[in-house]
């Protein structure tokens, strides 16, 4: 789960920064530094959420859920357990990543019209 965690949170730092590049025309040196920092710090949070409760653990996958009940019980908390710390994350940062990407290919194409209707090739210097 952590490394799911380190590629999604890469992942969307690196939309993120292509975004901000794309927008603001920024050198971001130092977001690319701590969003890698932040890949592979915060996802150390929801790996361990399931090591600390008490009704469920991590075993071998199911059929979609990685964590195992001792009681049945406490199925449904660790069905729950799941969706909270991985599905409906995953769910969000693909929306917004599709989100972002579709702002930078507007903007790109915006762009590159501009661009070329500003070039004349008869102004051309051989």
């Amino acid at each position: 789960m952590y490394t799911d965690w380190a590629v999604l949170l890469c992942n969307f730092g690196i939309g993120f920064n292509l975004m901000r590049g794309v927008l603001l025309f920024e050198n971001s040196v130092v977001f690319e530094i701590l969003f890698l920092m932040a890949s592979f710090i915060l996802p150390v949070l929801p790996a361990c959420i399931p090591l600390y409760n008490l009704n469920s653990s991590y075993g071998s996958s199911g059929l979609w859920c990685w964590l195992q009940c001792n009681e049945q019980s406490s199925m449904n908390s660790a069905l729950n357990l799941g969706l909270y710390i991985w599905y409906i994350p995953l769910y969000t940062l693909i929306v917004a990543m599709l989100v972002m990407y579709v702002i930078v290919l507007v903007v790109v194409r915006c762009q590159k019209r501009k661009w070329h209707s500003s070039h004349d090739p008869s102004r051309d210097v051989s």
